[in-house]
């Protein structure tokens, strides 16, 4: 009996212990500021809330990395590109720092879901984008494609990625782009090839256009990251044709958002990138 006493004790001690520790979650939770800040290009706490501007002049209200030590890093270089970074004259920390510093400036999925954010509605995210928010714009993209695929929504999400890029936003509008037509991709490589080609060729076709202009946007890791995976997933390599068609598609794209820059009365596109970067991904 005074076994089974004890063990009862300690039975609803743990559970008091659990109940506690949920209580503080739940708490902390609710603590969380409603617009905390952060240095937008190095991801620095400050402790006011204040809106500021990116390179590309839009106007961006500071956020709070919830965990910097979250932040993305799977398109890191890879082993087999070792070599390439060794080849550049600078010592290779301070390189994969200057690469660390580039990337974290252009925001990722990752950064983004692991930031406050993350945690406000799509109501407040669409007052937030209303006000020129870049960040706000593309939280609130990613939210509803994932929480709607439906037509109309769809068109809202484009709608809000293209705003962003206009105001400056260089990643996450290509990687989502690029990821749509890599799914459609899938699905026509499950055709009979002899019918598959010409909606194969569209698909590169757009790929290849995503890939150009995030590459004239001085960010050539999207590039490289998608030839990579088209080699390793379906053993494609997109040919001189496809490119030098997106290429041009790209050009005009590229000059019609400039254009709608211009007309909001910005600076033309800041396509800036570190040299060790771009010696990186050649």
């Amino acid at each position: 009996m005074v076994i089974l006493n004890n063990n009862n004790k300690i039975l609803k001690l743990a559970i008091l212990i659990v109940f506690v520790l949920v209580l503080y979650q739940i708490n902390k939770r609710l603590s969380t500021p409603s617009l905390p800040a952060i240095n937008y290009a190095q991801h620095d706490v400050n402790t006011h809330s204040k809106n500021s501007t990116n390179n590309d002049g839009a106007k961006v209200t500071n956020v709070a990395i919830a965990d910097t030590n979250k932040i993305s890093t799977a398109a890191a270089p890879s082993p087999n590109r070792v070599s390439t970074e060794n080849e550049l004259k600078d010592e290779p920390s301070n390189h994969h720092i200057e690469w660390q510093q580039w990337r974290d400036s252009l925001l990722t999925p990752d950064n983004l879901f692991n930031s406050d954010y993350s945690y406000y509605d799509t109501e407040t995210l669409s007052t937030l984008a209303d006000d020129n928010d870049i960040i706000a714009m593309q939280v609130l993209a990613l939210k509803l494609i994932s929480n709607d695929g439906s037509p109309k929504t769809q068109a809202q999400s484009r709608e809000l990625l293209k705003k962003a890029t206009v105001l400056g936003a260089r990643n996450i509008p290509f990687i989502e782009s690029i990821q749509h037509s890599m799914f459609d991709l899938h699905q026509v490589n499950n055709i009979p090839s002899d019918n598959a080609s010409p909606t194969q060729e569209k698909i590169l076709t757009n790929i290849a256009t995503d890939i150009a202009l995030a590459e004239r946007r001085g960010n050539p890791e999207i590039g490289f990251n998608t030839r990579r995976q088209l080699k390793e997933r379906y053993n494609i390599n997109i040919n001189e044709n496809i490119i030098q068609q997106a290429d041009e598609l790209a050009n005009n794209i590229y000059q019609e958002l400039e254009n709608e820059r211009m007309a909001m009365g910005l600076a033309p596109f800041d396509n800036s990138a570190p040299a060790s970067v771009k010696k990186m991904y050649q």
